[in-house]
């Protein structure tokens, strides 16, 4: 079992859900661990496989987006959630700290996937189905292609979604792909944007 701890949200503000849906039925949680045993969602893992953490190598980047995800991996342990791993074929395996930490997941299961969004596997839809209600927090990279394609499908099957700047990254090298993501995050879902590195 992991041993770190998430810092607390020193700003509700930060909490941007969607305006189209109903208030939701819970008050601001002080961090993302109290989010995740609220809300108790589906966790997405997307791509976070070597080929596609290559152009990451010589950033710091990596260190703390994985450190991030794996704070999120103790979470699904310790509040039993269930966490759905997306790999892209021929990209290899999950990063070996994730895959780890994954397999102390009581409920965790892997999908190859082919396209960039993870529903366009028929196990992957069935999983879903199965393990959520209404709610999917994802991560993984790239935010701005396979994350934001996998939450955009989900959200025409009309489950919510949401996802935090600390467990996403994008590998373009461009920030303004990044930036888009943020926005479409921001208009479409929960997205929380502060930095808990």
């Amino acid at each position: 079992m992991l041993t770190t701890s998430w810092p607390v949200i020193g700003n509700p503000k930060i909490w941007e859900p969607n305006a189209r849906d109903a208030p939701q039925n819970f008050s601001y949680p002080t961090s993302l661990d109290a989010l995740l045993a609220q809300v108790k969602p589906l966790v997405v893992l997307v791509d976070m496989q070597l080929g596609f953490m290559k152009p990451f190598l010589n950033q710091t980047i990596p260190e703390n987006l994985v450190k991030n995800q794996l704070r999120v991996i103790e979470a699904c342990q310790k509040h039993y959630l269930p966490i759905a791993v997306l790999e892209y074929v021929a990209c290899g395996e999950t990063l070996d700290p994730l895959r780890r930490a994954i397999e102390e997941v009581p409920n965790h299961q892997y999908f190859k996937k082919g396209k960039n969004s993870g529903f366009t596997n028929d196990e992957f839809n069935t999983y879903v189905k199965r393990w959520v209600d209404q709610d999917i927090f994802l991560m993984g990279v790239n935010a701005s292609a396979c994350v934001k394609e996998t939450a955009s499908d989900a959200l025409e099957r009309k489950y919510r979604i949401t996802t935090a700047e600390c467990v996403i990254g994008d590998n373009k090298g461009n920030p303004v792909f990044f930036q888009g993501a943020r926005t479409w995050f921001r208009l479409n879902g929960t997205y929380i944007g502060e930095n808990f590195s």
